[in-house]
Parts: structure tokens; C-alpha cells; sequence
């Protein structure tokens, strides 16, 4: 499984550090920490981790006969501890499809606060090196599978500003006929 940590918005009212960790059992790593401020309220991580997990599949259905649970929890500094947390269930989504997730935080300190996380499940036994501690900034390395990612968040970006300018556009066409 890959995920994509791409950010975290939380509409803070004070300078914040934070960072977020994914752990699934006794294995954890986090991202770099970054710092949100009422200006910049979402933190821009694109940080890669890469776990390997055996998923028994049920011979009918080609889905995964058990739960795999792991947590993203967003923290700040020792004063401000856990600001939200996301439980995911890792199963629904080792099917090889590729899937982008903006995620409401549980418990989170501040209302309207997600996180934003790309997904993929693949075969690890063509992989080298997969592990739950292996972390890579996309900026560092480029690898296919980044390449992908990054291009289904583009066509995502893209999607979003033809949705809002047909919206506007209807929106203006209303305004003039009336």
C-alpha cells in the first residue's frame, strides 16, 4: 500500500506546528513538521510511505477478507498535542485502484479540519525495499508510480477549476438574463 500524504487543512487561529503520523500496529512513521498560521492554513507535506501488509482475498469476490487498520493522526508541538485523527481500514483499498481521499479529522480540535491522502494498493512482490518506515519527499525522488500520482492529482486540479468555472459561468449567463 501507498499512501500519499499530500496535506492537512486546519483553520487555526494561532502560528501551529504540525505534523502527521501513520501507524498501523506497532509500526509508525511521520512527516517533516510544518507550521499553519491563520494566513496558511493548510500544510503542503507530498510525503510518500509505502507499507507492506498480506491481504488474504475471498476466491468469490477478489476482496480482502480482513480488516487492515491503520491511523493518520495530526499533531502539533507537546502544548497543542493531537489536533484530529482518521481511522483507515486499508483493505478497501488494495484493489490496485488508484483513489484520492479528502477526509473530515475525528476529534479534531478545529471545526471543517481534513486531510488529503492518495492512495494506491500494489503488488509488493515486485517491489524492493517496501517497508512502513520508508518515506520519501516527491521532491527528492521520482519513481513511475510518483509520476502517476502526481498526475491524477493535476487531472483532479483540472476537474475542479472546469467544475468552478462552468459553475461561474452559469452562474454569470443567470445574472445577465434576469
Amino acid at each position: 500500500m501507498t499512501i500519499v500524504l499530500q496535506s492537512v487543512t486546519i483553520p487555526v487561529t494561532q502560528p501551529t506546528k504540525v505534523k502527521v503520523l501513520w501507524s498501523r500496529g506497532d509500526n509508525r512513521v511521520d512527516t517533516k513538521t510544518m507550521v499553519l498560521a491563520e494566513n496558511q492554513t493548510t500544510a503542503h507535506f507530498k510525503e510518500r510511505f509505502t507499507r507492506s501488509s498480506l491481504m488474504c482475498l475471498d476466491s468469490e469476490t477478489g476482496k480482502p477478507m480482513r480488516k487492515k487498520e491503520s491511523n493518520l493522526v495530526v499533531v502539533g508541538d507537546k502544548k497543542t498535542g493531537i489536533l484530529g485523527k482518521v481511522k483507515l481500514d486499508l483493505s478497501k483499498y488494495g484493489d490496485g485502484e488508484y483513489r484520492i481521499l479528502v477526509l473530515p479529522l475525528e476529534k479534531a480540535v478545529y471545526e471543517n479540519s481534513v486531510i488529503e491522502c492518495h492512495l494506491k494498493g500494489v503488488d509488493a512482490s515486485n517491489l524492493d525495499n517496501v517497508s512502513m518506515g520508508s518515506r520519501t519527499s516527491q521532491k527528492k525522488k521520482k519513481s513511475p508510480e510518483r509520476t502517476s500520482v502526481e498526475q491524477a492529482y493535476l487531472e483532479k486540479e483540472a476537474l475542479k477549476k472546469k467544475f468552478e468555472s462552468e459553475k461561474m459561468a452559469s452562474l454569470t449567463k443567470g445574472t445577465v438574463e434576469d
